[in-house]
């Protein structure tokens, strides 16, 4: 059970952007915010603007918040992680960081996605969560790793009252190592779906296309409040071999993204797909 979303926030319209989202997530869930500025070597004594935080909530007197300020030698990341429960979920506001650019400018998004322990909520420039939505699109593209996003399900998704919907991006050459047996491409995520049934998922979907394109596209719809997948979350020189889904999506998206890095220490549920019945 979620206890807390933590907001980090440091006076920019970048940080800010993510309190609306964290708020509309706060009130589905039930659950309290934790405002997090960070005050790093050598503004250490600085007090960390008092009021700050009580002034972003002005707008929001029916959500219980609290504020927290770090005083730190170390990285921001570390020190917004320093204060996460274990079943804490991170919301913070992001732009799209190249790789080349992350080797010489550290990113806070991505230093914390790949230490933190749990879900991290990523709200990009575009990204709005639609008040009437009900669906997250589940990404899948055929990989255990990626079958990982599906604990997303019990842990935001359902508590939050919104509908698991599975998507897959396949390209032609990729269609017959996925199809197998199947007499459709969408036999993949049917089985996959029915294999889960205590997840009530929606439905399922198969997109074609380049797959920041296709699913940004596909979550345009008014009825998807997020997007959710697992993410390597590489360093930099890892992003620069291997483009960032999160990263693009960040850019395009206009819908927040729900997140579980690659690290995550948590107990995964592994789903068993029956074979294809002939019929």
């Amino acid at each position: 059970m979620t206890r807390r979303i933590v907001v980090p926030l440091n006076e920019t319209a970048r940080s800010e952007r993510a309190l609306p989202v964290a708020v509309a997530f706060a009130r589905r869930l039930k659950v309290p915010l934790a405002l997090v500025s960070v005050v790093t070597w050598p503004n250490v004594e600085h007090p960390g603007h008092p009021g700050y935080h009580e002034t972003m909530m002005r707008d929001y007197p029916d959500v219980e918040a609290e504020s927290v300020v770090v005083k730190t030698r170390n990285d921001i990341a570390s020190a917004i992680r320093s204060v996460c429960g274990p079943d804490d979920i991170v919301c913070i506001g992001t732009d799209h960081t190249s790789a080349v650019a992350e080797l010489f400018l550290h990113s806070i998004f991505f230093d914390i996605v790949r230490g933190f322990h749990g879900p991290v909520i990523a709200v990009g420039p575009h990204a709005v969560l639609p008040e009437a939505a009900s669906r997250v699109l589940v990404c899948l593209d055929g990989h255990e790793h990626a079958e990982q996003g599906l604990d997303l399900v019990p842990l935001v998704v359902a508590p939050a009252g919104l509908e698991p919907f599975l998507v897959q991006v396949i390209s032609g050459k990729d269609t017959a190592a996925l199809r197998g047996s199947d007499s459709t491409e969408s036999g993949y995520l049917h089985r996959l779906a029915h294999s889960v049934p205590s997840m009530n998922i929606e439905g399922w979907d198969v997109l074609h296309g380049k797959p920041v394109d296709s699913i940004s596209d596909y979550a345009d719809d008014p009825s998807v409040a997020a997007i959710a997948f697992t993410t390597d979350a590489l360093d930099p020189v890892g992003r620069l071999i291997s483009p960032s889904l999160a990263n693009g999506l960040v850019a395009k998206a206009t819908r927040p993204l729900i997140l579980l890095g690659s690290t995550s220490p948590m107990t995964v549920t592994r789903h068993e797909i029956p074979a294809a019945q002939n019929t």
